[in-house]
């Protein structure tokens, strides 16, 4: 019963008393926590709206291949085997403490290639890099460009470092992150592993009149914060032109359907695009799959955090502002607006009335 659609289980406990009463519990369930357990909190769920649930998918906290298999079904607490990619170090013998971690001087402790210097990590309090370092490609723990990444508390430097709101780093500039991966000997505990843990504040779905499903926060969330991954199936650029198709028809008959495509584009100083990195949440996904476009850019700061050792980037959020409990979570989907086929909601001073879209 786990694995049935929201009709068809529906339909089956309206047989007898015995499926009716695990139907009921499985339907409490997805309203008392969306993650399923999943989550380091559970995401509860909250419709003053109508009585209508919100779409069935399969919750996985971290992105998952188009080929892999379907994740655990409604009712299971259990986490997902998890898999240790085949070129991963071994862990530290001190779980707090990076092999990879330089000294308090600045120095560089160890490194796996004397000219691979994208597996190395710099202690967060160690002097400002020199312009040698900066020619060198970047370090764990720092920024593409880099620069430190996080300050003593793991928030985002550049955010947390601002005393101002007006000091943001621009809503439709994607940061570049380097943390530590598979090819660092360091266990998940590192410090410059901090997009790496799932779900890191608590958070609520809640239904609005206009926009449809939101995601609010239920405590507060300082500047700088990393608030969660968007997390869903990783796509070609032909998959995600395919179901792009889907969606647009079921989009004609069903009035509720709201497809999660997510296209990150990231460019080169040049202008040449070096990153394409397309992520589906309708079907698998996480809590990042309710968050609603605003126009001003709203609270989040989106990021590409890239792992040492592993080629697949993630797009993360960390906050872009002190949002306060019950704030709604939301960002810039971007400012291409070829098409003004979706009305926008966000009734924001900048609100260009129809929400960002661009063909795949």
């Amino acid at each position: 019963m786990p694995w049935l659609h929201l009709k068809d289980l529906a339909s089956l406990g309206r047989t007898c008393r015995a499926l009716a009463a695990t139907a009921a519990s499985l339907n409490l369930l997805r309203a008392n926590d969306i993650a399923r357990g999943l989550e380091r909190f559970p995401v509860p769920v909250f419709n003053i709206v109508d009585h209508v649930l919100y779409p069935l998918f399969s919750y996985s906290p971290f992105s998952i291949l188009r080929s892999s298999p379907p994740l655990l079904p409604w009712g299971s607490l259990s986490r997902p085997p998890h898999k240790t990619p085949s070129n991963a170090r071994p862990p530290s013998p001190s779980a707090d403490i990076c092999p990879c971690v330089a000294s308090n001087s600045g120095q560089i402790l160890e490194s796996n290639s004397a000219t691979n210097h994208s597996q190395l990590c710099m202690e967060a309090d160690s002097p400002p890099i020199s312009k040698r370092q900066r020619e060198m490609p970047p370090l764990c723990g720092h920024l593409l460009e880099g620069e430190l990444a996080y300050d003593g508390d793991s928030r985002l430097h550049c955010l947390s470092m601002s005393s101002k709101s007006d000091e943001w780093v621009p809503s439709n500039e994607f940061l570049s992150i380097i943390e530590c991966g598979p090819a660092c000997g360091c266990s998940l505990r590192c410090k410059y592993r901090v997009t790496q843990h799932g779900l890191s504040v608590k958070v609520a779905v809640l239904k609005d009149h206009l926009k449809g499903w939101s995601l609010r926060a239920m405590d507060f969330i300082p500047k700088g914060a990393f608030v969660f991954q968007y997390a869903g199936e990783l796509l070609t650029t032909m998959e995600a032109q395919s179901r792009q198709r889907l969606y647009d028809e079921l989009r004609k008959t069903q009035a509720e359907f709201a497809p999660s495509l997510m296209v990150v584009r990231e460019h080169l100083p040049s202008g040449n695009l070096c990153l394409r990195l397309i992520i589906d949440a309708t079907h698998v996904g996480n809590v990042a799959r309710f968050v609603n476009h605003s126009c001003d850019g709203g609270n989040l700061q989106p990021c590409i955090a890239r792992l040492s050792g592993s080629p697949i980037p993630k797009l993360v959020f960390f906050a872009r502002c002190d949002i306060g409990e019950g704030d709604e979570l939301t960002f810039s989907y971007g400012d291409v607006h070829g098409c003004e086929t979706h009305p926008c909601f966000c009734k924001t001073a900048a609100c260009k009335g129809f929400l960002p879209f661009e063909e795949t």
